[in-house]
């Protein structure tokens, strides 16, 4: 979880596609204001999760793996988490589509940003089913 943790935030406002109506001269101060709030937010964010996971109470090793206990809420901002840092990687090697990332899988940075999408694709999955009872 450290390695998904230290990697939030990727992206910010200014690294997704803007849309066809956003005109660079008027919206620049805007856009910085809120690229500068959105990110000392995902900070604030990010440093509670970190400190969350080093709860000793919270993440309990078992014979059969770890349990975690957290609040909904705190399932639903872990989730979002999950999500920025899973689809910032997808972003970052070029939004590729499923037969594209067989290629990416070519440099260790490539190699290492795939299987941090993929291990934080698994947690969502896992929180998923715990919020829907099924695990």
């Amino acid at each position: 979880m450290d390695e998904i943790l230290k990697r939030f935030p990727i992206i910010g406002c200014g690294d997704r596609p803007q849309s066809l109506t956003d005109s660079e001269q008027d919206h620049t101060i805007d856009r910085q204001l809120l690229e500068e709030s959105l990110a000392a937010r995902k900070r604030e964010i990010g440093r509670y999760f970190s400190r969350l996971f080093n709860d000793s109470g919270r993440l309990v090793w078992l014979p059969d793996g770890y349990r975690l206990t957290l609040k909904v809420s705190e399932v639903h901002g872990l989730l979002q988490v999950l999500n920025d840092v899973r689809v910032g990687l997808w972003h970052r090697l070029g939004s590729p589509d499923a037969e594209s990332m067989q290629n990416l899988k070519s440099t260790g940075d490539e190699i290492r940003e795939v299987w941090i999408m993929e291990l934080c694709a698994y947690f969502q999955m896992e929180l998923l089913e715990a919020l829907n009872g099924e695990s």
